[in-house]
């Protein structure tokens, strides 16, 4: 229900930090000073790629999964964490 834009990244820091508090035994690593981003090197050599509509161009469609995500957010983490 979170999607992919948003608070998704979120949610899995948030989960493992509830986790720890539990005493999992998980870690979650934050690196400083260092980007991330998608590689799009070699997009091209999927061959499925011609039958794919790349929606995420088009920033409303960006704005639905945040808009949902951000409605979903706090029933989510509270599901996850009274999992624990």
């Amino acid at each position: 229900s979170l999607s992919s834009y948003g608070l998704d990244d979120t949610f899995v820091f948030e989960g493992a930090r509830a986790m720890k508090r539990k005493g999992y035994d998980i870690n979650q690593y934050i690196l400083d000073n260092m980007l991330v981003c998608e590689n799009r090197r070699y997009r091209d050599l999927n061959p499925y790629n011609n039958l794919i509509e790349d929606l995420t161009i088009d920033e409303s469609f960006k704005q639905k999964y945040r808009d949902n995500a951000q409605k979903h957010y706090p029933n989510e983490i509270e599901k996850f964490k009274n999992k624990l």
